[in-house]
């Protein structure tokens, strides 16, 4: 990652994507990580000319190297991923997601949460993948990779109660939940999680959010065999 002053480098960046080349890349990797040779066939780029944005990409900071298993001799292979979303921390992003939350919670009100969940349920059914054959394990990973998609740095799922939780160590938002503006944010994360669970589970699923488990912690429960039920006294999103 880039040292330095904030708006500098965030300058850097921007200047990068603005190589139409880098660009398509980077969309291409907000769709999960991928190979070098994978990325050339899809964008018609010579493999050479890929790892030389690539390189300029991972010195910015924008993506990050995590290296295969190894199929043979030679060395292991490299998939690339988005290190964070592409404008994430940012002031501006953060200032125009802040004011998109007050608009929805004065035109809603007390259903603000209710219809932001609804909107990431929306979205998550269009996100998500159905499988012929769906088991829990499916379902987990799925969420899991969305999870890493948007940035959330996912743990491994944990089986629990017949189901799975998943603790989330990045916000890439910084959202409080137990603020109302943040309530509203989480709740939206809390029904896109769902949206993908019931498409790749290809059934309701109960989804609840826990707020700091532990310290800068959040939590993911989901139960693919529980139907939409959340435990009486227990909130959605639990604030």
């Amino acid at each position: 990652m880039p040292e330095g002053d904030p708006q500098r480098v965030r300058a850097q960046r921007h200047r990068l994507l603005g190589d139409a080349r880098r660009l398509a890349i980077v969309e291409a990797l907000g769709e999960g990580p991928r190979q070098i040779p994978e990325l050339s066939r899809l964008l018609g780029i010579h493999p050479t000319t890929v790892r030389a944005h690539l390189d300029k990409l991972l010195a910015a900071g924008v993506l990050e190297e995590e290296r295969g298993t190894p199929a043979g001799r030679g060395r292991p292979s490299k998939r690339y991923r988005l290190r964070e979303p592409l404008l994430a921390g940012d002031p501006e992003l953060r200032l125009f997601v802040g004011s998109l939350v007050s608009l929805l919670r004065r035109a809603y009100g007390p259903g603000a949460a209710t219809a932001a969940e609804e909107e990431g349920v929306r979205r998550g059914h269009q996100l998500g993948r159905d499988f012929r054959h769906p088991s829990p394990e499916q379902t987990a990973q799925e969420v899991i990779a969305l999870l890493e998609r948007l940035s959330f740095a996912p743990a491994a799922p944990v089986r629990q109660n017949g189901g799975f939780s998943v603790d989330i160590r990045h916000c890439p938002f910084q959202v409080d939940p137990r603020d109302p503006d943040g309530a509203i944010v989480c709740a939206f994360h809390e029904g896109l999680v769902r949206g993908v669970a019931e498409v790749a589970s290809a059934s309701d699923v109960a989804v609840r959010l826990v707020p700091f488990v532990a310290p800068d912690v959040c939590r993911i429960e989901l139960c693919p065999a529980c139907g939409d039920v959340i435990p009486p006294g227990v909130s959605r999103t639990t604030h």
